[in-house]
C-alpha cells in the first residue's frame, strides 16, 4: 500500500490551495462512491480528514467495497464493521491502514489517518486536518488515543471468479447503471460489463 502513502505524502503542508484543491477533487470523483444517502458535498470550513484519506484512496486506484470512502470518520467505521475490517486489535496494523482516533476516549470518534510506517511499538500516520495542514503524527501503537484500525487491502488481481462475482452484484443492482457503474468498478468496467452485456443479449 505504499501508493497510499506516496500519493498523500504530495500534501505535506498544504496551505488553503492545497485545502481546496482537495475538497474539489472529492466533490468530483468521490462523492458518487459513497451510498447515496450521504453524498455529501464538502465545503471548505468543514472538518477534512477522513476527507483527505478518501481522495488518497482514489487517486491510488481503490474502488467502491476497497475503501470506505466518506467524510465522516464515524461513518467510515461504520462502513468498515459492516464488511468486518474494523478492529481494536493493533496487534496487526499494517501500512495503508486507518487510524481511527478517539482523543478523550469517550466514544467519540475524532480523525483519522493512513499508516505510513509500523516500527516495532511505535506508529506513523499521515494525516490530513492534522492542525489544519497534512503531516505525519508519530504515537504509540497501543496508545490510549487510538480507538482501533480499519484494515485496508490492496486491489486484488482481476481473477475470473473476482470479475463472475462483480457481474453477479451488477446484475442485482449493487452497481447502478451508466458512469455510476463506470466510476464505482473501475479498472473492472470492461470486462465486467462486457461480461454483462453477453448475459443480457
Amino acid at each position: 500500500m505504499r501508493n497510499l502513502i506516496d500519493i498523500g505524502s504530495k500534501y505535506l503542508k498544504a496551505g488553503d490551495s492545497q485545502k481546496r484543491e482537495l475538497i474539489s477533487y472529492y466533490n468530483e470523483n468521490c462523492v458518487s462512491l459513497v451510498k447515496p444517502s450521504r453524498r455529501y458535498r464538502m465545503k471548505f470550513e468543514d472538518n477534512w480528514c477522513a476527507m483527505f484519506t478518501s481522495v488518497v484512496a482514489n487517486k491510488a486506484g481503490l474502488i467502491s467495497g476497497q475503501f470506505p470512502f466518506e467524510v465522516s470518520v464515524f461513518e467510515q467505521v461504520k462502513i468498515a464493521k459492516e464488511w468486518g475490517t474494523f478492529s481494536t486489535d493493533l496487534g496487526k496494523v499494517k501500512e495503508g491502514d486507518l487510524i481511527i482516533y478517539d482523543w478523550f476516549t469517550d466514544g467519540t470518534l475524532d480523525h483519522v489517518g493512513i499508516v505510513a510506517e509500523v516500527e516495532g511499538d511505535y506508529l506513523k500516520v499521515l494525516e490530513g486536518n492534522y492542525k489544519n495542514t497534512v503531516a505525519f503524527r508519530f504515537l504509540k501503537r497501543l496508545s490510549p488515543a487510538i480507538h482501533g484500525v480499519i484494515a485496508i487491502e490492496a486491489a486484488p488481481p482481476a481473477s475470473g471468479q473476482r470479475i463472475k462475482t462483480l457481474v453477479k452484484k451488477v446484475l442485482q443492482g449493487h452497481y447502478g447503471d451508466g458512469w455510476e457503474r463506470k466510476e464505482l468498478l473501475g479498472d473492472d468496467y470492461e470486462r465486467v460489463q462486457n461480461e454483462v452485456n453477453k448475459i443480457l443479449k
